[in-house]
């Protein structure tokens, strides 16, 4: 269809250089074809792309909120890959989504290695771990979508686009029937035309210019043939330049936009609409109009070549600043080697410390992004081998960790019925000591082997404690016949007198004491009671002070061995000693003393005085003597 028309386009297209080189010689004739080239000429200004920047099917721009995904979480970048894939157009959210998924590969690395480093730090082995997550499968699953649907979306506008063609081709068609009819003076007919051609969409580029170009061809034919009628042309005229004032008037307030990316995205749109929606203008003002649009359109040109130009200095001191951080992590490996720090828990938080701030700089450009990806993945590669050594050493500690606690857990089933309670005290008090001393387990151990530990040793302690609650009741028992006794004498005992017949008397009371047995720990004082009413009865016997200070200690003894309180006897045995040691100090004192009056008579008083506290002395450290000699005869554990 279009083959017809080569002829007339070719030399309308020849008439277009010869107005080029000749401007004062232009027709009405070639008012159309200068228009058809200044559209040509603004295709170049808008440098475009890709094809989604290039169409639009109306002057109402859909942008997209700047968002710095290299802060948001997982599962936010999850969330907002959502939102746009359901909600947003899907041939507007290209870049976003690559930016999204950038940012998501990398955060979703760093939660695996999180998660890594507890299941190497729990046993497991490295080629056991799970690299899968709900939150991949959820990402991935929902990109699945968006591809889908952008193929789907460029199927359909290829589809579109080639249903378009065949309606404007038909509507150049419609054009040259109303040029050939009698009635080609019929404007109104020619504006429905028009209005047809404004509102056809998008074709194929590779038909953009020689469809477009033939169209505007017929069009200014059917001027020509509407020369008479000047005013239906004037207002033809007049309508396109109110629509080219309008997009010149965005244009020119895109210029004051800070975002110049969103107004260079919006220059595109508006260039489309200018090459598509609008047609020519009176000669008269033509150049005037095209000059206008074009001089805004440089003006946000130069914003983004300077914008441009202001990045890569960013970019540049962003390549460097990440640079500086990489050498930090080199540094930080290197002394962990050198001072082999087992601290890795400080280690590694200094590294996602060095990591955040990493990513916190921004963009290094498209000339370093790559390089620079690259050697921080290396740097973090080098320190996460040396974590992965360590923890394999660990893994081999923890190991023979368990097999010890194992060991023990072996010896508390052996020994939890044991009713050899002293030695199966002792040795239940000294595997638990053991097991606080043998240091962590793999943790999918850890419960296991604990809960397994403490119900064997729950199960001799309980048994222990059944022991002790009846032999509890048992002495208490005895408490309450010893109380009874205790009050029985302080109300009935009365001394005879005779010396012998009272010691027997009062030994017959110990004797009977003893034979009631241990009482509670808790009710021990009855004892001190029974010991004080027997001081008592011995002070009243005339007796030497030696004798009855060794008859008192021997029943205080006595008690203590009643009481199996070993304690308490060899607190009793360090404190005689002491009293041994420390008297026959001052005796030697004394002794010493006395030299310094070598030539001095024994009549002397500083003589007398020091015989007589020596004497003294001697007399005090013979009953001490007699207490040790007591007690190292006497059957107990010392």
């Amino acid at each position: 269809m279009l083959e017809n028309d080569n002829e007339n386009l070719q030399n309308a297209e020849g008439q277009e250089d010869l107005n080029k080189s000749n401007e004062s010689n232009q027709s009405v004739d070639t008012e159309n074809i200068e228009e058809v080239k200044q559209e040509t000429e603004s295709t170049n200004l808008e440098s475009e792309t890709t094809e989604e920047k290039a169409i639009s099917e109306k002057t109402t721009f859909v942008t997209l909120d700047d968002v710095d995904y290299s802060k948001l979480t997982v599962q936010e970048l999850i969330e907002v890959l959502k939102d746009l894939v359901y909600n947003k157009p899907v041939h507007i959210i290209k870049s976003h989504v690559e930016d999204i998924q950038k940012h998501f590969e990398t955060k979703i690395k760093e939660q695996q290695a999180a998660n890594l480093k507890a299941f190497l730090a729990d046993g497991g082995a490295e080629e056991d771990f799970n690299t899968r997550s709900d939150a991949k499968d959820e990402f991935y699953a929902t990109l699945k979508l968006y591809k889908s649907n952008r193929a789907k979306h460029y199927k359909e506008q290829e589809k579109n686009q080639q249903e378009n063609l065949e309606k404007r081709l038909a509507i150049i068609e419609e054009l040259k029937e109303l040029i050939n009819s009698p009635a080609s003076h019929n404007y109104n007919s020619f504006k429905k035309i028009n209005e047809a051609w404004k509102s056809a969409g998008a074709i194929p580029k590779q038909y953009f210019g020689e469809v477009f170009k033939t169209y505007y061809f017929h069009t200014e034919r059917f001027f020509d043939l509407l020369h008479h009628d000047k005013v239906s042309q004037e207002h033809f005229f007049k309508e396109n330049l109110v629509l080219k004032e309008k997009l010149i008037k965005q244009v020119e307030d895109l210029a004051q936009e800070e975002n110049i990316q969103n107004a260079f995205s919006k220059l595109q749109q508006i260039h489309h609409v200018w090459k598509k929606e609008t047609g020519p203008v009176s000669r008269d003002i033509r150049e005037e109009v095209w000059q206008r649009f074009s001089n805004a359109t440089k003006v946000i040109h130069e914003k983004k070549r300077e914008w441009l130009e202001q990045m890569k200095g960013e970019y540049a001191a962003n390549a460097a600043a990440k640079r500086a951080i990489i050498e930090e992590i080199k540094t930080l490996t290197a002394q962990i080697a050198e001072t082999e720090n087992t601290n890795w828990q400080k280690n590694m938080n200094a590294l996602n410390a060095l990591r955040e701030k990493f990513f916190a700089i921004g963009h290094a450009g498209k000339e370093n992004s790559k390089s620079v990806w690259n050697e921080f993945k290396e740097a973090t590669r080098a320190f996460n081998k040396q974590k992965n050594e360590f923890y394999k050493g660990l893994k081999s500690e923890l190991t023979e960790n368990l097999k010890k606690k194992r060991e023990l857990i072996a010896i508390a089933e052996a020994n939890k019925d044991n009713e050899d309670f002293e030695v199966a005290t002792a040795l239940f008090k000294k595997i638990q000591q053991d097991w606080k001393k043998v240091g962590h387990v793999p943790k999918k151990y850890s419960d296991k082997v604990w809960k397994e530990f403490k119900a064997a040793c729950n199960a001799y302690f309980d048994k222990l404690h059944s022991k002790n609650s009846a032999e509890d009741e048992a002495r208490n028992e005895v408490y309450i016949a010893k109380k009874a006794y205790l009050a029985e004498l302080k109300e009935n005992t009365k001394l005879s007198g005779e010396h012998k017949k009272d010691i027997a008397t009062i030994m017959s009371f110990i004797a009977k004491w003893k034979e009631f047995g241990l009482v509670p720990r808790n009710k021990n004082h009855i004892d001190a009671k029974f010991n004080k009413f027997i001081d008592k009865l011995f002070d009243q016997l005339n007796m030497n002070k030696n004798e009855s200070a060794i008859l008192r200690f021997k029943t205080k003894i006595e008690t203590l061995i009643a009481q199996e309180d070993t304690r308490g006897i060899n607190s009793e045995m360090q404190f005689v000693r002491r009293k041994v040691d420390d008297i026959t100090k001052e005796i030697a004192q004394l002794e010493n003393n006395k030299a310094f009056f070598s030539n001095a008579s024994k009549d002397n008083p500083i003589i007398k005085e020091v015989d007589k506290n020596i004497a003294k002395h001697q007399e005090i450290l013979t009953t001490w003597k007699e207490k040790l000699a007591y007690l190292r005869s006497v059957d107990f554990n010392n």
